[in-house]
């Protein structure tokens, strides 16, 4: 059994070698496979159909950003329901947060 986790997911980048929390950027998101919310929150939608499939984003780089090594993060932040709730994309009541980082270079 798959339980939705529901939520919404964001992409950041750190365009320094050494990263910092201080020098993450949220990345504008232009589209993807599901909806995005203000601009930079792809939302996860609430029937289940995200499990198992590729999900695809396309973020939109900071103008003359370029880098031999930078940080590509990315943050997922679960939601949880509860009986008759309607905003899926909430931050209110974020269960849990995930977070991977990949190194990249921009060129």
């Amino acid at each position: 059994m798959w339980a939705s986790h529901y939520g919404h997911f964001q992409l950041e980048l750190c365009p320094q070698e050494v990263e910092t929390d201080d020098c993450f950027q949220i990345l504008p998101l232009l589209s993807g496979t599901y909806p995005i919310r203000d601009g930079n929150k792809m939302c996860l939608p609430v029937d289940n159909t995200v499990v198992g499939r590729m999900v695809v984003a396309q973020a939109w780089l900071p103008a003359g950003v370029r880098c031999e090594r930078c940080t590509l993060r990315w943050t997922y932040r679960s939601f949880y329901t509860w009986e008759g709730a309607t905003d899926f994309c909430s931050e209110i009541d974020v269960s849990q947060a995930f977070r991977t980082c990949a190194d990249i270079r921009i060129e």
